[in-house]
């Protein structure tokens, strides 16, 4: 049986592919992860490092001209010592937008998922992560392959879940003029509470729930509290 030659260069280029060795850039602030990172890549074949700065010093510090070869995957570290990485994620994007940027050090139930990915990230790599995942993630992203761990993206889909709890008995229109925070008080004036008892349970101040409430009135062309909850009773509940 005749085999298959594999893609030349070129075609690859054409498809938007990694065609190796892979350019890589690693900004981290942590110099013993950072150090660990190149040591890494290093030892993998395929990856030829650029440049490995530290994200505290931000995005500047890399010289524009390293964007000239493509594909390039940065890999921008998140972890408490680096505050600004999104903003970091943000200017990269900026930078070069064909750049393919790498997320690491996530934990596991990080809120920010979504916001990186608008961002423009399109890999994420755990703390957690072993050696061999994290080369094949590079090579995943390098290959226009979007790369989400399975924890992330748990945490992903209730992220969106929780924007997108619906409320019994309203339109769609009404549904999605309403935030989250709206919702979830509607939830709690149809258990009969009052603003104390709700801003008690969300933590939040009387004055805030007071604002929510008059919100939501407006939205639903509603006048009172029991208009609220009678305007939501699903058909058949009992009031």
């Amino acid at each position: 049986m005749q085999e298959t030659s594999p893609e030349s260069q070129e075609t690859r280029r054409e498809r938007g592919l990694a065609t190796f060795p892979v350019s890589v850039i690693v900004i981290e602030a942590r110099r013993t992860v950072r150090a660990r990172t190149v040591a890494t890549l290093s030892l993998a074949p395929g990856f030829s490092l650029l440049a490995a700065v530290d994200a505290v010093a931000g995005v500047p510090a890399i010289s524009p001209t390293l964007f000239r070869g493509a594909p390039i995957v940065a890999l921008l570290d998140v972890s408490v010592a680096n505050p600004d990485s999104l903003a970091g994620c943000i200017a990269l994007r900026l930078t070069s937008p064909e750049l393919r940027i790498i997320i690491t050090g996530m934990t596991v139930m990080h809120d920010d998922v979504a916001a990186f990915i608008h961002a423009g990230a399109t890999g994420f790599i755990m703390q957690s992560a072993s050696p061999s995942q994290f080369v094949e993630t590079v090579r995943h992203v390098a290959n226009d392959e979007p790369s989400l761990p399975r924890a992330l993206t748990m945490s992903l889909f209730s992220q969106i879940r929780s924007h997108a709890v619906p409320v019994a008995g309203l339109s769609a229109a009404d549904q999605a003029s309403l935030t989250k925070r709206e919702r979830q008080i509607i939830g709690l004036l149809r258990e009969g509470m009052s603003n104390k008892e709700i801003a008690d349970r969300l933590y939040i101040a009387v004055h805030t729930v007071k604002r929510h409430v008059h919100n939501i009135l407006e939205k639903l062309s509603l006048h009172s509290r029991l208009e609220v909850a009678a305007h939501t009773r699903t058909p058949g509940e009992q009031p």
